[in-house]
């Protein structure tokens, strides 16, 4: 169980960029050399790329809509 937390941990401390160098280096290590951790951490790295892409597409349709009430507000002044 400790190594699943260790490996979550050092998971999480790479994608927020906190690691330091010894970590980084750890990092890299198991991610060649540990394939439960690579595994681990291919997964987790898409899971934050579908959050990234959700959250982009949800600024994209906020700024859709905003544009569309504009060009609608336009056309009644009118």
């Amino acid at each position: 169980m400790a190594k699943k937390k260790d490996n979550f941990d050092l998971i999480e401390a790479f994608f927020a960029g906190v690691l330091t160098k010894e970590e980084k280096n750890l990092f890299e290590r198991k991610l060649r050399e540990d394939p439960e951790f690579a595994k681990e951490f291919r997964f987790r790295k898409n899971i934050v790329k579908q959050l990234k892409d959700a959250n982009e597409y949800q600024r994209i349709k906020k700024n859709i809509k905003v544009i569309l009430n504009q060009k609608n507000n336009i056309f009644l002044n009118k």
